[in-house]
């Protein structure tokens, strides 16, 4: 890049790293080239994982990842993408921050977190054994103090804004979709996989907005938001099914 720019690739490293500047509105240019450019039929909601070997990485952490296939060292960023049959560009991204980042997820002594959308811890009484009978399950567990303790440096170390909380993956996409929209983009259609599209909150998210939308659901994914929260499986992650079903909206005429 720097190359090609006729710069000093030192100083464009420190631009890009260090130096205090406002990054929106270059993602607003970026966003409305992109949309000129591929003319999108269809906006895609996605998440990507990145492998990493170690812990230094800002939000990596020990998750589930599509890319991956499997629970791994990673980081997780969630984007949403202008596609054609023939082209694909990304509008808009963020990095996922695990409830392992943030300081506001660490329960109190009565299991309670100051984050409103992070778990409550899920205790498994019992486990099993090597012959496969069940026995008393201990978990060890760090002291609150000193979780925060560990989370703080690492925020700061690789500069994790203050603002940057633990915030469900379908809450990153619908705040990127309202960003997007504040730059007078909108999408034609929207399509997701099942670890959005089984969040009832996220459907309605769509809905309200007057989204027209094709999403994969799985078999035990609730019909609205009052029903109950999505479930899991004991790894953290979305459950799904080798065949999901899809939900669909009526089109808008926005005439």
């Amino acid at each position: 890049m720097a190359a090609r720019l006729g710069v000093d690739h030192q100083q464009l490293q420190q631009f890009l790293t260090s130096s205090t500047w406002d990054v929106t509105g270059v993602r607003r240019r970026v966003a409305l080239a992109a949309v000129g450019l591929v003319t999108p039929r269809v906006w895609v909601v996605d998440d990507t994982g990145f492998a990493k070997d170690g812990p230094a990485s800002a939000c990596v952490a020990r998750q589930y990842s599509g890319t991956l296939g499997k629970v791994g060292n990673c980081q997780i960023a969630v984007s949403v993408h202008a596609v054609t049959d023939a082209a694909s560009a990304v509008l808009n991204w963020g990095l996922f921050v695990p409830e392992s980042w943030d300081e506001t997820c660490v329960p109190d002594e009565n299991g309670k977190v100051a984050n409103g959308h992070a778990r409550r811890l899920r205790r498994q009484p019992t486990t099993l054994d090597e012959a496969g009978k069940k026995k008393p399950h201990l978990r060890k567990e760090l002291p609150r103090e000193e979780r925060i303790e560990q989370i703080l440096p690492r925020r700061k170390a690789s500069k994790v804004p203050d603002e940057q909380l633990y915030r469900p993956k379908w809450l990153m996409a619908l705040e990127m979709i309202d960003e997007l929209a504040g730059w007078d983009l909108y999408p034609p259609l929207l399509t997701a996989g099942a670890g959005y599209g089984q969040v009832a909150e996220f459907r309605q998210g769509l809905t309200d907005r007057g989204i027209t939308y094709i999403v994969a659901t799985t078999s035990t994914t609730p019909p609205s938001a009052a029903t109950r929260s999505p479930s899991r499986s004991p790894t953290g992650a979305a459950e799904s099914t080798r065949h999901p079903a899809t939900r669909t909206r009526p089109a808008v005429d926005r005439r």
